[in-house]
């Protein structure tokens, strides 16, 4: 009997060693990014690759590989208004994240308004390098005295042995960034895109701001996420991909339905930090692209030409800019021109559809909850930061 509990205990502690370990969080800011590229990685290179999703989150989707130094903007869709956004950090196999303070020295205060020392005084917490850093922040004000020197405080350690009476403010979405990652992108040039500098452990920083009312948190200090969609097809070989085409930005909790996004300085405010869940889109959805380098893009990815939309009436020539990479679940091959896209009304991009004779378009959470079976919606191990810069064409203003 000894003899057998022996073997069973050497068996069990032999099947412990190959059990399979669990995953490694694993964070990547811009910095890692640049790193990736000076080794010699390539835009098309992903990264967060065990997280459940198809190919990870590629390079150049965070920084333009031409340069490494031009933060990229990224399409989406929420709502049934395509938007833009940038991605700043990248998180896999990270249950939270947390809200970190970042202290700010104040010389006075105007009707309970704080006034800032001077620009170029934050003090953040926690740096890039370490598995707590996060870009989301409390904006934690401390009274000095108007002449305080600009670089006299440059730590948190200063802060707290210098006991200075504090006030805990609003959450701000602050991003720390290599110091060459400075400027909107070309391209954009009307993007409200603020860059500055502040202190780490005594250290100048480099950051972009994105502004407040981007995210909220819970008693816990863990950062409250939303949903964002990474649409996959299946391949006629049975690879699921995930083609260069729009998310779908959530509104609310998985299975809220979508509520409206809030309405902020007079500006929708959509969320800052997201958890990637993927859909697996019915064999009867199909890609609507007019422009021929998405085209190609579509083919490379691996979807056969019947699962992409080049035909359409002309009295949809209206819709093409607007709607090109839209996924519609309803076309109907069989027709000649699939379907909803054989007229300009068809194409009608109306969120709330649910006429067949009208393309169902997968262009908000709502949508996305209604239209498709949960089983073929998956939570993924992978986090974003992607504040929104553009909202149906135009600029978002962060609240400063």
């Amino acid at each position: 009997m000894r003899l057998i509990v022996v073997v069973a205990l050497a068996l069990g502690a032999l099947a412990a060693c190959d059990a399979p370990r669990a995953p490694r969080p694993k964070l990547w800011t811009l910095f890692d990014v640049q790193a990736l590229y000076a080794d010699g990685a390539g835009g098309e290179d992903g990264i967060a690759l065990d997280g459940g999703l198809p190919g990870g989150v590629k390079l150049e989707k965070m920084l333009s590989p031409a340069d490494a130094t031009t933060v990229v903007a990224r399409p989406t869709i929420t709502e049934g208004y395509n938007g833009s956004y940038f991605t700043t950090e990248v998180w896999s196999h990270f249950d939270e994240v947390w809200l970190q303070p970042m202290y700010i020295p104040v010389k006075a205060w105007a009707n309970g308004v704080p006034q800032p020392l001077a620009p170029g005084t934050w003090i953040f917490s926690v740096g890039p390098r370490s598995g707590f850093y996060s870009p989301f922040w409390q904006m934690v004000y401390f009274d000095v005295d108007e002449n305080t020197p600009t670089d006299a405080i440059t730590s948190v350690r200063q802060v707290l042995d210098g006991k200075y009476p504090l006030h805990f403010g609003p959450g701000r979405t602050v991003s720390l960034v290599p110091g060459d990652v400075v400027g909107p992108p070309g391209d954009m040039p009307t993007i409200p895109f603020t860059t500055g500098s502040g202190w780490l452990d005594g250290q100048r920083v480099s950051f972009i701001d994105f502004g407040k009312a981007t995210f909220t948190w819970n008693e816990q200090a863990v950062i409250d996420e939303l949903p964002i969609y990474v649409l996959l097809f299946r391949t006629p070989d049975g690879r699921l991909v995930a083609p260069d085409i729009q998310t779908v930005a959530g509104t609310g909790p998985p299975g809220s339905g979508g509520p409206p996004a809030p309405i902020i300085d007079k500006e929708l405010r959509y969320a800052a930090y997201w958890r990637i869940y993927t859909v697996t889109v019915p064999a009867s959805a199909r890609v609507f692209s007019p422009d021929p380098y998405l085209q190609q893009k579509l083919s490379d990815a691996g979807l056969s030409g019947d699962m992409i939309i080049d035909d359409y009436s002309a009295d949809g020539l209206a819709y093409a800019n607007q709607l090109s990479g839209w996924v519609a679940i309803n076309p109907d091959p069989a027709s000649g021109m699939a379907g909803c896209f054989a007229t300009g009304g068809g194409l009608d991009p109306d969120p709330s559809n649910t006429n067949s004779s009208k393309c169902i378009w997968l262009n908000s959470q709502a949508a996305i909850e209604m239209h498709i079976d949960p089983s073929a919606i998956r939570r993924t191990d992978v986090t974003v930061t992607c504040p929104f810069v553009t909202i149906d064409g135009r600029p978002v203003s962060p609240i400063k």
